[in-house]
């Protein structure tokens, strides 16, 4: 069993953002979509959380 590294990166456009890192080739997880937050596959181990700037200062010091 190995460990999975998630990092969360706040940005300014969140469409604007995923759409880039699909046009690269990686996916979405639909699981963790909402209108705030948005959730990217690079491999089976290493994930990207994108956050808007209003989302990240909510969930900051809270752990998933």
């Amino acid at each position: 069993m190995g460990h999975k590294i998630v990092i969360n990166l706040t940005v300014i456009n969140l469409i604007q953002t995923i759409q880039s890192y699909l046009e690269m080739g990686f996916f979405k997880n639909t699981q963790f979509l909402d209108g705030n937050a948005k959730y990217v596959v690079f491999t089976d181990k290493n994930f990207v959380m994108l956050l808007t700037h209003e989302k990240f200062t909510f969930n900051r010091g809270r752990w998933y």
